[in-house]
């Protein structure tokens, strides 16, 4: 538009061709809508948020089989997935899961408010249950003066050990690029509230 930083208009054709794409590996796709597609400024990228894909007749085994539960997919703007199984995600957040009990207890000695996971382990891509790290988003409960620094490199290192990865650390309120915040949010899944 007039007046308006330029948009990264050639995201946007990624985003189309990646769609194209799709619709030919899966030439069962019925319908899909991409709704929001979020246009950053030129050489920001683009986004596809939201997607929903309905398969037709031929999806595939699980279809032909009475009673059983087709498979749902999820679409992804990440490098080399275009669809997303959500099975995949169920199986990368099993590592979580397994530590569930001592991640509870981790986060009440270390004043945890909110931890949740985000990134790769949360979305299924990329992530490799060997040698992935992991990504959390914290917030603390009021922490005494002169207490924050210890209580943050408490958890980040009780992290690393439960998990036996590196882990990224990051905290909510310290996030001050939208860019960043908004692919946070996208993948953004709660572990701990107290």
């Amino acid at each position: 538009m007039r007046g308006e930083v330029p948009s990264d208009v050639a995201a946007v054709a990624e985003c189309l061709l990646r769609l194209s794409q799709l619709a030919c590996e899966h030439a069962q796709t019925k319908e899909l809508d991409v709704n929001p597609l979020i246009v950053y400024p030129r050489g920001q990228g683009a986004v596809m948020a939201d997607a929903r894909i309905i398969l037709g007749p031929g999806a595939g085994a699980e279809q032909d089989r009475p009673g059983e539960a087709v498979p749902r997919w999820w679409v992804t703007d990440r490098p080399g997935a275009s669809m997303i199984r959500a099975d995949d995600v169920q199986d990368m957040n099993a590592l979580v899961e397994a530590k569930r009990v001592e991640l509870n207890e981790l986060c009440m000695r270390c004043s945890v408010l909110r931890l949740e996971l985000f990134g790769s382990a949360a979305v299924g891509t990329r992530f490799d249950s060997e040698t992935s790290d992991l990504d959390f988003l914290v917030e603390f409960l009021p922490v005494p003066e002169g207490k924050y620094f210890d209580t943050y490199f408490s958890l980040l290192e009780g992290l690393e050990n439960l998990f036996r990865r590196p882990v990224n650390l990051v905290i909510l309120g310290a996030i001050r690029n939208p860019y960043f915040l908004q692919a946070v949010n996208q993948s953004r899944t709660l572990l701990y509230a107290a």
